[in-house]
């Protein structure tokens, strides 16, 4: 079995890129999307815009950002929430999907995937 050398680590790979070792310096990707799947989530929206913000800010600043929020068939107003704190966030681009029944977390994530335009994908949990 072949040993990674202590000056590199293996990182999360883009789509249609092979594996492989890189320095465990800093990657920059063109284009990252955060993928947020929601459910019965509209009383804790301030509180997610607020944990969401920081790490937007400072991403946005080093790719281009898109965050995708899927309200997975929720039956409180986290659809209208989300849109009213997150129409917009200043170094993002933001895009919302909807499921209209409870889909579950696999089926939301599947959903988010086909919306991102990302060349890395990541999930963050709404709670």
């Amino acid at each position: 079995m072949a040993t990674t050398p202590t000056s590199e680590r293996t990182l999360a790979v883009p789509r249609g890129h092979s594996s492989h070792a890189v320095p465990s310096r800093p990657v920059a990707f063109a284009s990252v999307s955060l993928v947020v799947p929601c459910y019965n989530e509209a009383g804790g929206m301030a509180k997610l815009r607020e944990r969401l913000e920081p790490v937007v800010a400072e991403l946005g600043q080093l790719t281009r950002l898109q965050v995708v929020f899927v309200d997975d068939g929720s039956v409180d107003t986290t659809g209208a929430e989300l849109r009213t704190h997150f129409a917009s966030l200043p170094t993002a681009r933001v895009d919302f999907a909807k499921h209209e029944v409870i889909l579950g977390l696999t089926q939301a994530l599947r959903t988010a995937a086909g919306v991102a335009t990302g060349e890395v994908i990541c999930t963050m949990d709404s709670h």
